[in-house]
């Protein structure tokens, strides 16, 4: 950790600047669209994913996931789906649906959950298994029919994850080649009306561009967080808040700006 003055702060901090990777992440994206599964296996092959045969996890290799789990990981998994059904249950009640009449025209709104939705759950570097509970279960408690799971290096931890969550097909690939099998359908990974989840600036710029073809959450890129505090504050949370961004990608930026020493 650095600790640097106002004065020291460099101008391309505050600067913006435009991802520059933009054509390979349109190139890959329309090459999936067009070849499907083929292309999806290439480019998880060519980016580190490894030579993966069978796109979806079968049964077998999910209960062989849950073996393997650790009970402690498994009831610290429960107990945060739990926690997010819960407040998710809570968003729901508090929405209603309205008629009225206006004129002789009937006007309000319904709520009708998506058919399928697709979450995206990181692991390239360090495996999220918080990041397929938090895609998962608010569409499970919304009523999505169908809920799919894509992830790439997928651990045991993130399947246990995704499946208590209730996730009905679960992907081992990853990247800008798996939201674009989600926004488009190859022969193996179904279509989707809406993508979630957080991922790299690949994955963002991945999800921006798809957007239309189907909905978005928001876009989730590299994870940022500034603290601003004095000497009141919790350092053990503030360090939690800084790591908690920190383990999600290299690019991540945690900033703490403080009065005291």
């Amino acid at each position: 950790m650095k600790i640097i003055t106002k004065n020291e702060i460099p101008e391309s901090f505050f600067e913006y600047r435009e991802f520059e990777n933009i054509d390979s992440v349109v190139e890959i994206v329309k090459d999936v669209k067009k070849r499907g599964d083929k292309a999806l296996i290439e480019y998880s092959q060519k980016f580190g994913d490894g030579n993966i045969k069978n796109i979806e996890l079968s049964e077998p290799e999910i209960q062989e996931a849950f073996d393997k789990t650790d009970e402690n990981i498994k009831n610290s998994i429960i107990f945060s789906i739990e926690n997010v059904k819960k407040f998710a249950q809570a968003q729901l009640s508090s929405i209603k649906e309205i008629e009225v009449d206006v004129n002789q025209a009937k006007l309000g709104h319904k709520i009708i959950p998506l058919s399928r939705t697709g979450a995206y759950v990181p692991g390239g570097n360090y495996p999220l298994p918080s990041s397929a509970i938090m895609s998962c279960v608010p569409a499970k408690v919304a009523g999505v029919k169908e809920v799919v799971v894509c992830s790439p290096k997928i651990q045991p931890a993130t399947i246990v994850a995704a499946k208590l969550s209730g996730a009905d097909r679960i992907f081992k690939v990853g990247g800008v080649q798996a939201i674009a099998a989600m926004a488009y359908g190859t022969e193996t990974i179904p279509r989707v009306d809406k993508i979630t989840g957080p991922g790299n600036k690949f994955v963002t710029m991945a999800k921006k561009y798809v957007y239309g073809v189907c909905g978005i959450d928001f876009l989730a890129g590299p994870s940022e967080v500034m603290i601003v505090a004095d000497e009141t504050a919790n350092h053990e949370f503030i360090a939690a808040d800084i790591l908690a961004q920190c383990e999600h990608d290299a690019d991540a930026s945690a900033i703490l700006i403080t009065t005291s020493k």
